[in-house]
């Protein structure tokens, strides 16, 4: 069975929808964490298993690791893809819309660690405070402060409650691009830890290949 160069053809949904539903029923392959009950041989058979059965459906037919490979590719893109439109839905991307997901996307989310992903879950609930926590937050009251707001308290009109109400848009409009920046800073060092295990994924790979040329070639060697 020839394979095909691993850019040579995109997966189809079809493909796509059937790796996810491999991947749904196999934890271990999914997480990738090697145990002593889940070694680097047993993930290595599993993935030609996937293959070969992937391969079995019409479209792209790829080898094992390149098949691993595009399962890491698609978390990834699929991470950008909620990113994108998380963004977009906040109103702090710029741009045309990005396209919603699919429902093969949403299976995709559904096996990614929601940490990983969403990463600011704590920075959302930080926003979400009422404007006299804004103010309060940013102007704490000191003794003489409370003394002098006691002094003056008959005085403080609507045109103190104008004042808060002018404030509070500002301070919440801080919060959020505070909380944009922290946004971004997670997900910039998320990408990095993407980078550095697809970079680890692909010597892992190519080790790999070069013993399974070696095995082949003592192999040619012993039986002329």
């Amino acid at each position: 069975m020839s394979l095909e160069s691993p850019k040579s053809k995109h997966m189809t949904e079809n493909k796509k929808k059937t790796l996810i539903e491999l991947l749904q029923n196999d934890e271990q392959l999914r997480n990738g964490k090697f145990t002593n009950n889940f070694t680097f041989a047993e993930s290595r058979k599993r993935w030609i298993h996937i293959s070969d059965t992937l391969n079995s459906i019409p479209g792209a037919r790829k080898d094992w690791l390149y098949w691993k490979r595009t399962w890491q590719d698609l978390k990834k893109n699929v991470k950008k893809k909620s990113s994108d439109l998380k963004k977009y839905t906040m109103g702090t991307g710029g741009g045309p819309p990005p396209k919603d997901l699919n429902t093969n996307d949403e299976n995709v989310l559904q096996l990614i660690d929601l940490n990983s992903l969403e990463g600011s879950s704590l920075i959302e609930e930080s926003v979400v405070w009422d404007e006299h926590d804004y103010i309060n937050l940013n102007n704490p009251a000191t003794s003489s402060s409370v003394s002098i707001m006691d002094t003056f308290k008959q005085s403080k009109n609507l045109n103190t409650e104008t004042t808060k109400k002018r404030k509070a848009p500002s301070k919440f409009d801080e919060a959020l691009q505070n909380s944009n920046r922290i946004s971004d800073i997670l997900e910039n060092k998320n990408k990095k830890k993407d980078d550095y295990y697809e970079r680890k994924l692909h010597l892992m790979e190519r080790d790999v290949i070069a013993k399974e040329r070696i095995a082949a070639a003592l192999e040619k060697l012993s039986n002329p």
